[in-house]
């Protein structure tokens, strides 16, 4: 199989990614008038889930196809990176003030429930070993990572229904089961998209010659995340900043999830035990990228360098940069 093909394959996939997000971030903020639920809400439980799809899809399919835990990993890991890296796209974007004054106590809640998840994938990670506790091959890790999840997203959801503005008013338009037709229709397009990922990226890894680390946290991680960067995009064209803070948050809390669901379609012993180190780089960059941004969320900073970004911004993006060039680099020693 030629590059070139492989890389037409490429863009295709992303493509179809990209444009299925698209239409969901349309989608979803009809759906969060239309059931008096709010933007918050419809964007953290609703939103966040499809857009994170592809990760899973591609994550399973990474171990039980390919059998490549570490692309599986490195996806699902650098597809948060990428979540947060869009927050910096969101600033340059944005010109009504500071994109981070949109925030809520939500957006808060969310954030730290996300760091909680992914401090314990960083932990998994450079411990290794799981051996002491294993049921049926899934790790301790996986199983506090569900545990955190149910309980994280209960105490959200309560939360953000307590504090649902009572005034709002539905849109007279009643076409709500239609809008869920649809965004049942453009989830099932992320879903079957996302089924060819793996594949391509194995591909990629052969042809060219770099790691599954690399490849699975910047190739894939790019493809896998373009629903969110394009839901992103869309919700500020919506003049819905805080749909877009909550696609975002919500998604590195589901991508967590995926990582222990990935672990239960692993076969071969616990997952983190399974793959590179270099996946722990990621996972600590993203404890301090998720920092950044919830103090940017906190206290919004009003200046930005050449009327761009803001210093925050420049500080998460650059992060991000030094993480995937310590990932390239392992690619060329590995």
């Amino acid at each position: 199989m030629s590059t070139t093909w492989v890389t037409i394959q490429f863009i295709l996939i992303a493509i179809i990614l990209g444009y299925s997000g698209f239409k969901l971030s349309f989608l979803a903020d009809q759906i969060a008038y239309k059931t008096k639920l709010g933007r918050n809400l419809i964007g953290i439980i609703m939103l966040s889930t499809v857009t994170s799809l592809p990760e899973l899809v591609t994550g399973i399919s990474a171990v039980t196809i390919t059998d490549n835990p570490d692309l599986a990993v490195g996806d699902i890991l650098g597809g948060c990176s990428f979540n947060l890296a869009t927050v910096v796209l969101l600033d340059s974007i944005y010109r009504k003030g500071s994109v981070f004054s949109h925030s809520t106590q939500g957006h808060m809640f969310t954030g730290l429930i996300g760091m909680i998840m992914i401090s314990l994938v960083g932990l998994s990670l450079i411990l290794k070993n799981e051996n002491w506790f294993n049921l049926h091959s899934i790790g301790i890790s996986s199983i506090f990572i569900f545990v955190f999840y149910f309980a994280g997203m209960r105490a959200i959801y309560n939360f953000e229904v307590s504090n649902i503005v009572k005034s709002i008013e539905p849109i007279a338009d009643k076409g709500l089961t239609k809008d869920l037709i649809l965004f049942g229709f453009y989830a099932i397009m992320i879903v079957v998209s996302g089924i060819f990922l793996p594949k391509t990226a194995e591909d990629i890894i052969h042809l060219v010659g770099w790691n599954s680390a690399f490849v699975g946290t910047f190739l894939m991680a790019l493809a896998t995340t373009l629903p969110e960067i394009s839901v992103t995009i869309s919700a500020l064209r919506l003049n819905a900043a805080e749909l877009a803070f909550s696609n975002l948050l919500g998604s590195n809390i589901f991508n967590v999830v995926i990582l222990a669901i990935t672990d239960v379609f692993y076969k071969k012993g616990p997952l983190f035990a399974s793959v590179a180190e270099t996946h722990s780089v990621t996972a600590f960059s993203l404890l301090m990228m998720i920092a950044l941004v919830l103090i940017a969320l906190m206290k919004p900073p009003q200046k930005k360098f050449l009327n761009i970004i803001s210093g925050l911004s420049f500080i998460i993006l650059g992060i991000y940069i030094v993480t995937i060039v310590i990932n390239f680099k392992g690619s060329l020693t590995d």
